[in-house]
């Protein structure tokens, strides 16, 4: 029994080659947007992380009737991010702390704590680096919190009657 050759069918080198190109020409072209997006992804959950913590303290503060303190770190922005921190804590005093003193001292109960991932900073607070969330709800102070990576900057903003919402 013989084959036929020619009645089968199947790529002939110079279309793979052709095809290979072509794919080469898409990666090119869909890689820095990939990457750009996936760098935006996380500099949005970094965000919403924020957004998340500080509406939990605040939460916590009306449910636990206790003060609790969101305390920032900002710093410069620089392209490479990992610049800045948050911890968020229950200031009630416990483990030998001192209730009030708007420190995390003791064994007082962190709620949320975060440095600032590669390629994310926290530049700034326009609110003396913390805000106390009282047993009503209330915020110490009202301001904005900023983020920034190397396309964006998102505001982080916490009213006197204790909203905090994302710009």
């Amino acid at each position: 029994m013989t084959v036929d050759v020619s009645s089968e069918k199947a790529f002939t080198l110079i279309e793979l080659i052709i095809a290979m190109a072509l794919l080469a020409i898409v990666m090119t072209i869909a890689i820095p947007n990939v990457s750009l997006w996936m760098k935006n992804a996380a500099f949005s959950a970094v965000s919403r992380d924020l957004l998340s913590a500080l509406r939990l303290g605040k939460s916590t503060a009306v449910s636990s009737n206790v003060n609790v303190v969101a305390r920032f770190v900002s710093g410069a922005y620089t392209p490479a991010g990992g610049v800045g921190s948050y911890m968020v804590f229950i200031d009630d005093g416990s483990g030998g702390g001192t209730a009030g003193n708007s420190l995390r001292d003791g064994g007082e109960r962190i709620l949320a704590q975060q440095d600032m991932p590669k390629g994310v900073s926290l530049t700034s607070t326009n609110f003396g680096n913390v805000v106390t969330f009282n047993n009503r709800g209330f915020a110490s102070s009202s301001g904005i919190v900023t983020l920034k990576n190397e396309s964006r900057e998102r505001t982080v903003n916490v009213t006197l009657a204790g909203a905090v919402s994302q710009q």
